[in-house]
């Protein structure tokens, strides 16, 4: 098994290992930060602090920057991704911990260190990748053909639901002057999971703009 992180060059080409993780490790949902990449395990309840520039064959390795049982499966090796999709507003990571269905909050500490994690926002359902808006709102995909907004106070509500949702994995909100109002939905449709069998990218108008990266 050769579990880790690759960097694909822009463009395209051949990619390059960009660290080894141990074999029973299962790398998900990812974000750059001050020149390192974050990287949310789903069996092992990590989150990776990894030099995203070098490479596995120049000796580069993987440091744990958090963990915690709150991203934990409910049962090991069995049932949905524990710690999935990562992404950071502010001086936080969040963190959706899909088994448990809820985003947990990593906040960042002056010196890049973790500080204690807590339960953000109860979402119902497990939640994959996701995206904030600039006023701090989170949206996230759920499998579930949903689409969650979570407000800053931790309260969720349904802004998409059936439709031709299938199997919804990642939310991104566009960047240029004719999308930044809109986010963008990847449908997974997992094969034996999914009754439609459609896997597409979705464009949805949420008349707010995302976050802005810094």
């Amino acid at each position: 098994v050769n579990r880790g992180v690759w960097r694909v060059p822009p463009g395209g080409g051949t990619p390059v290992q960009v660290v080894q993780l141990p074999d029973d490790s299962f790398p998900n949902g990812n974000v750059l930060l001050g020149g390192k990449l974050y990287v949310a395990d789903s069996n092992l309840a990590t989150i990776w602090e990894i030099n995203p520039y070098s490479s596995a064959a120049e000796g580069n390795t993987a440091e744990v920057w958090a963990q915690s049982p709150l991203i934990e499966r409910n049962v090991a090796g069995a049932g949905f991704p524990g710690a999935n999709g990562i992404q950071r507003f502010r001086r936080s990571f969040y963190v959706a911990a899909t088994d448990k269905a809820t985003i947990v909050e990593f906040p960042i500490l002056r010196d890049g260190t973790s500080g204690s994690p807590s339960v953000y926002a109860e979402t119902g359902v497990g939640c994959d990748d996701m995206a904030f808006d600039f006023f701090g709102n989170l949206y996230c995909a759920s499998f579930f053909d949903t689409v969650l907004k979570i407000d800053k106070h931790g309260g969720v509500e349904t802004v998409l639901e059936g439709g031709d949702l299938d199997g919804p994995t990642s939310v991104a909100f566009g960047r240029t002057w004719d999308d930044f109002l809109e986010i963008y939905v990847t449908n997974g449709s997992f094969p034996g999971f999914s009754a439609k069998n459609t896997p597409t990218l979705m464009r949805y108008r949420v008349g707010v703009p995302g976050a802005i990266p810094y």
